[in-house]
């Protein structure tokens, strides 16, 4: 069996607000039951508030 290493690096993904603020998971770790799951976020900016299918920041891994 082979292997090929590739180098990465660790980036902080945000999602964004419409009016350009960062949209950031309420405090409480809450997650709604629904299918699929749903995370409630507010925005940094503005305050509005929206529920997301995955959990703003996360961190993804790129390719160098």
């Amino acid at each position: 069996m082979k292997f090929e290493d590739v180098p990465v690096r660790p980036v902080m993904r945000y999602t964004l607000c419409d009016c350009g603020g960062r949209l950031l998971q309420e405090e409480g770790a809450v997650v709604w039951l629904s299918s699929p799951p749903q995370y409630p976020h507010q925005c940094d900016k503005c305050r509005e508030r929206k529920s997301l299918r995955s959990v703003s920041p996360s961190l993804v891994w790129e390719a160098v």
